[in-house]
């Protein structure tokens, strides 16, 4: 009966003490309409493509001895740390500080969110966010067959830590619809 009102109590502090301690990185989302030549369905005369861009995002992660992983975007716009909490190796993680906000960008053929606890992920959705940027910028209505490549760029490590950089390169067509039937 003792073990059981502990437990009771145990579980009760760490209901209140997480709902209390709940963070949020700050994020923003944008949705670019990704498009194939064969679904444009369209002659030569009913759009324009415009020149190739690119865009990249440079993500830093530094993985630390108490299983601990701090995330941060090279161009300085984001930062944050996830701890591990559970057993060791449980892959369940709580956000421990953030700061700046993740700009994460998805493909209309492809809606998803950001795992924080990826890497790649948070890589990917930077730089789709920037193309998606880019190509608004320049009037397109959706972006060409996008290609996409992450790299591992550089590891380097000392006692207790090891730093992995993923670089995500994002390349596309602009295309822009010419309106006609005035």
């Amino acid at each position: 009966m003792k073990k059981l009102i502990l437990g009771l109590f145990a579980i009760v502090i760490v209901a209140m003490t997480s709902c209390s301690s709940v963070r949020i990185v700050p994020q923003a989302k944008s949705i670019g309409n990704a498009v194939r030549f064969q679904e444009l369905n369209l002659t030569n005369a009913d759009y324009s493509v415009l020149n190739t861009i690119s865009a990249e995002a440079t993500i830093s992660v530094t993985y630390h001895s108490d299983k601990s992983i701090e995330v941060k975007d090279m161009d300085n716009t984001f930062s944050y740390k996830l701890k591990s909490v559970g057993k060791k190796g449980s892959g369940v993680f709580m956000l421990d500080k953030t700061e700046g906000v993740i700009r994460g960008g998805f493909l209309s053929n492809n809606l998803s969110s950001i795992d924080l606890t990826c890497p790649e992920d948070v890589s990917i959705g930077v730089a789709l966010y920037r193309i998606i940027s880019m190509s608004q910028q320049m009037g397109a209505d959706g972006l060409v067959e996008p290609v996409m490549s992450t790299n591992i760029e550089g590891t380097s490590g000392s006692i207790g830590k090891m730093t992995v950089v993923y670089k995500t390169t994002v390349s596309a067509k602009p295309v822009k619809l010419k309106v006609t039937g005035k």
